[in-house]
């Protein structure tokens, strides 16, 4: 098993890392990126997040369709990728390796890639692994073929004719407003009374009315029992 030391090590080639990495390049410090998932060079808003929405939102307010709006957000997407992986993988004293990393003690990270194991010692790391879509433990959630989070959202290949949103917090009011751009019939089921009781009751009124009148029907104080593969229930 090889081993491998830095100075600074970081799991994660989120935002954060990518920043901290470049940071330490400059200040004369090497460091050691360590991510699990290629794909997700310079995190989630390049490549799942920001970047990728708003490209869809902007692609369907100029009445794009929804096949040549993801056309169009995987040549965004791609840019971006490209960029924030140069952006700090190119640094003089940066350092990238690809694998899922796990603790064997306080100062060692094993990365595992495929056959090969690699053992890596820093005298810091870091931890910058970002988070997961939270599942609602809903009857049915895990076993009904249509479910998406926001991620999958954005890399449907069809239009959806009609959607269902669990949850009218910002996400779901973007992807909603967004798809009903696109022409899918949404519907937004909300477990709370109350349309976005966070914000101020002008702003919330003003989005309602409008999500309204763009033809997105909205159900709050909705208890959700069970999903199948065709009805929310």
């Amino acid at each position: 098993m090889e081993t491998r030391h830095f100075k600074n090590i970081i799991i994660g080639f989120g935002k954060a890392g990518r920043a901290l990495a470049k940071s330490l390049s400059k200040n004369g410090e090497e460091a050691l990126i360590i991510e699990r998932d290629q794909a997700m060079y310079g995190g989630t808003c390049p490549n799942v997040g920001c970047a990728p929405s708003k490209t869809l939102i902007v692609a369907g307010q100029k009445n794009m369709n929804f096949s040549e709006a993801m056309t169009t957000k995987y040549k965004v997407r791609e840019i971006l990728h490209n960029a924030a992986y140069h952006g700090a993988a190119d640094e003089a004293l940066v350092y990238v390796m690809d694998g899922l990393a796990r603790f064997i003690n306080s100062k060692t990270v094993e990365v595992v890639n495929g056959e090969n194991v690699t053992q890596v010692i820093g005298e810091r790391i870091f931890i910058n692994t970002g988070a997961t879509p939270i599942i609602p433990e809903i009857e049915g959630i895990h076993e009904a073929k249509n479910v998406v989070t926001s991620e999958g959202a954005m890399e449907l290949s069809e239009l959806p004719k009609k959607l269902v949103i669990i949850g009218a917090g910002y996400i779901g009011l973007e992807f909603a407003g967004m798809f009903n751009k696109f022409g899918s019939e949404v519907t937004i089921l909300e477990p709370h009374a109350t349309f976005l009781p966070k914000e101020d009751e002008d702003i919330s009124n003003e989005i309602y009315k409008d999500l309204v009148a763009a033809g997105v029907e909205i159900q709050l104080g909705v208890e959700i029992e069970r999903i199948t593969d065709s009805f929310v229930l």
